[in-house]
């Protein structure tokens, strides 16, 4: 009896982040697949995702149809052979980028276009003045240029 309760315990408590809801929101670095949706957490300002989303979808081929700034997040819709939605939202230091390519969703292609945006999170952009605009410091997540 006492296996039983044991292995129970063991089977609930640490049978991974998606069964445990509130560690989810914790986890960065992976993608989260849920109800045709895939979630990446990033610890970065909300500004360097959208930038990092935006050069990674013209690098794809898709163009910019809708781009909504709403009350607790960004919207952006992009089409080219497929539609993707992207919404944006900060919360205590935490970005939260979901994708939902097409209607039901294709989760090898969130991950590949997940896998370009982290691979375009570190480029620095200049402005005309020849000023950095973008990220420093990956790691650190400070801005180069924050006015």
């Amino acid at each position: 009896m006492k296996n039983v309760i044991f292995f129970a315990i063991f089977g609930i408590f640490l049978s991974g982040c998606q069964f445990v809801g509130i560690l989810s929101p914790m986890v960065t670095g992976i993608v989260i697949w849920k109800d045709g949706r895939a979630y990446k957490y990033y610890d970065l300002d909300q500004v360097v995702v959208c930038r990092s989303i935006k050069r990674s979808c013209e690098e794809i081929g898709m163009r910019l149809v809708e781009e909504k700034n709403g009350r607790y997040g960004r919207y952006m819709l992009y089409h080219g052979k497929d539609s993707l939605s992207f919404y944006i939202k900060s919360t205590r230091g935490v970005t939260e980028a979901s994708l939902r390519v097409n209607t039901f969703g294709n989760k090898p292609l969130c991950e590949m276009i997940f896998e370009k945006i982290d691979s375009n999170i570190c480029v620095v952009e200049y402005d005309t003045n020849g000023k950095p605009v973008m990220l420093t410091n990956p790691s650190a997540g400070t801005l180069a240029n924050p006015s």
